[in-house]
């Protein structure tokens, strides 16, 4: 009866120690994932700021492309009105050589015949 009874206290030992060891473990399992609870929501915090500080660079730098699209866009547009300008100017230019041209033709031809007028006089 003695061995049954100490072979039972054994067997109750060992449930209690296994026991004791699944609680063991459970309560490290427990430890280790609230460990990697707060890794996560430390790499979250993280992540979220490097997030918000680069989304912060990129609209500094939109807006700095911004401002300098609109001055390329004045520039541009000033090119434009500049060579309108000198087109015109051209345009103008040949048009008054053009003008003083024919004024010099009229102005010669005048000439021509002002003296075959008055050869003309003379032989009469």
């Amino acid at each position: 009866e003695e061995g049954e009874q100490g072979g039972g206290a054994a067997t109750s030992s060992s449930a209690a120690a296994h026991k004791g060891d699944a609680t063991d473990s459970l309560c490290h399992e427990r430890a280790r994932l609230a460990s990697h609870r707060r890794r996560l929501r430390a790499l979250e915090s993280e992540i979220i700021a490097q997030a918000t500080k680069l989304f912060a660079e990129v609209q500094e730098r939109q807006s700095v492309f911004d401002k300098e699209k609109s001055r390329l866009l004045t520039v541009h547009t000033a090119y434009e009105e500049a060579c309108e300008q000198l087109q015109l100017e051209k345009r103008l230019r040949a048009a008054a050589e053009e003008t003083v041209r024919q004024m010099q033709q009229q102005q010669w031809q005048r000439q021509q015949r002002e003296q075959r007028e008055q050869q003309q006089q003379q032989q009469q």
